[in-house]
């Protein structure tokens, strides 16, 4: 048997190392070439906020024959697959299709309607009542989120005049500052 030489450059020590080395510099490639696999979260399963919220049953009852309106009084919703919504307006001055428009508002309005009834359908999350469908009043019209309260009233109004009509108006508060001076 022939020694082997550990001092000649790209020798390797042991007999058959260079094939157990390719053999796994083959597989890493494989490995790496594959396509991944995508980690996500379902939707059918309550998250922990709604097993604190106790919304649990909310989330796996049965459709009821009226589904329930819920009208968010925010920043305004822009539609996604997650959301039903039967009626938007805004009462910034501008219109609602321009939602996503709005420098600063960063999706508030859209983050309340999701925890609110987004669908259980594979996308996005679900909402503590998945059934509801959603109206939607923009009101906020600056990136410092102050309101006149005259506003509010007429978010209010307009809510109530949504057909089918809401079950449940959501505000979203903001004012001025106070000075304590």
């Amino acid at each position: 048997m022939k020694p082997i030489r550990a001092d000649v450059p790209g020798r390797l020590a042991r007999p058959g190392a260079r094939a157990a080395a390719l053999t796994a510099l083959l597989a890493l490639i494989v490995v790496l070439a594959a396509p991944a696999a995508v980690a996500r979260a379902s939707d059918d399963q309550p998250t922990q906020w709604q097993i604190d919220a106790r919304a649990e049953a909310l989330q796996t009852a049965p459709p009821p024959a009226e589904k329930p309106v819920i009208c968010i009084v925010d920043t305004g919703v822009t539609p996604t697959p997650d959301l039903d919504i039967v009626s938007r307006t805004a009462l910034d001055g501008g219109t609602p299709d321009d939602v996503t428009a709005r420098p600063g508002h960063y999706g508030h309005g859209t983050t309340v309607a999701h925890m609110a009834a987004g669908k259980v359908n594979g996308w996005g999350s679900s909402g503590v009542f998945p059934h509801a469908r959603i109206a939607s009043v923009r009101i906020f019209d600056d990136v410092d989120q102050r309101v006149p309260w005259q506003r509010y009233v007429s978010a209010l109004r307009w809510c109530a005049g949504v057909s089918p009509r809401p079950a449940v108006a959501v505000l979203s508060l903001g004012s001025a500052s106070v000075d304590p001076s």
